[in-house]
């Protein structure tokens, strides 16, 4: 698989920056309240909205000559979820997968990747509220099933809060024979939100799976944040690497906990997010590099012209 080769050589690929946040301020009704902005697929005006944030960071990858990770906006999709929803008699997943497929038809072949996305089944911040690893594997098998026979080219499971619940998500995908990759949200002490380094985490999943991820993400922290969390829990550069291979971050240097109820997005300025970005990239060998809250195409196209600058 193309995707997971890349990965094992080693090559450099940028990844998206806020979907979630971005659209929510521009979507208006299309916004759906159980779906998120997964509902704009529905409307002319919608889908416009997604192929105009979708295509700014494809041509800010572009600019940079490197090939981009793209998701399906299926964050939110669940089965409690899609029924509880205004689209419950749709195929919500399918058309999500869909939809972007076709879009990247419109661009050269390699240069966008599909990451079929999941989340965990409650609040991304709360650690308390998630599911044990059956109940997790239970839960989430029938959206990881519907996208794993989708045109994605992985699975991605994204601001995961806590380990048991990602064990169960990791169980489902080994059995989609698609590559997949978990990502979880840290503390300011580089801890995941119920408490376990990274290193163990990492090792109980790759020990507790019949196939196991391509690798791991960390998303929804400042990359400043993360890099001096991982210090401080005494977390060696070795445990990580070759496991630990990209990074989603915020723009704030906030705790993600702290910074998910502020009135309105702090944001940093592209070039200073991008450095700090790099410094974690250099010190852990990560080679898939995007943003989260508060990014916008200017923050990836940053990080693009740092990497550009090395080749």
């Amino acid at each position: 698989m193309e995707f997971e080769n890349k990965i094992k050589s080693g090559d450099r690929l940028l990844v998206e920056g806020s979907m979630f946040d971005r659209l929510k301020r521009l979507a208006g009704d299309d916004f759906d309240p159980q779906l998120a902005h997964l509902g704009l697929v529905y409307s002319d005006r919608g889908q416009e909205a997604l192929k105009a944030a979708y295509s700014s960071y494809v041509e800010a990858a572009i600019a940079s000559g490197l090939p981009i990770v793209l998701f399906t906006p299926t964050w939110r999709a669940n089965q409690e979820r899609i029924a509880r929803s205004s689209l419950k008699e749709h195929r919500v997943n399918e058309r999500a997968a869909d939809f972007l497929s076709q879009f990247r038809n419109f661009y050269p072949i390699g240069q966008v990747f599909i990451g079929g996305l999941v989340g965990c089944k409650n609040d991304s911040y709360t650690p308390t509220e998630g599911l044990t690893s059956e109940a997790s594997e239970a839960f989430h098998t029938p959206q990881i099933a519907t996208l794993g026979t989708s045109e994605v080219d992985f699975l991605f499971a994204s601001t995961l809060p806590a380990v048991p619940e990602a064990l169960g998500l990791a169980r489902a995908m080994a059995q989609t024979g698609k590559p997949y990759v978990l990502s979880f949200v840290t503390d300011t002490n580089g801890l995941t939100l119920d408490g376990q380094r990274l290193e163990d985490a990492f090792k109980e999943i790759d020990g507790a799976v019949s196939r196991k991820p391509v690798g791991y993400f960390v998303n929804c922290t400042h990359p400043t944040g993360l890099l001096v969390g991982l210090q401080r829990s005494g977390t060696s550069v070795d445990s990580l690497r070759g496991r630990l291979i990209g990074f989603q971050g915020n723009t704030s240097r906030r705790d993600p906990r702290e910074f998910d109820t502020l009135p309105q997005l702090e944001t940093e300025a592209p070039v200073s997010f991008a450095n700090a970005t790099i410094q974690l990239r250099d010190t852990f060998g990560l080679n898939l590099l995007g943003g989260c809250c508060g990014t916008g195409p200017e923050h990836i196209e940053a990080i693009g012209r740092l990497l550009r600058a090395e080749a």
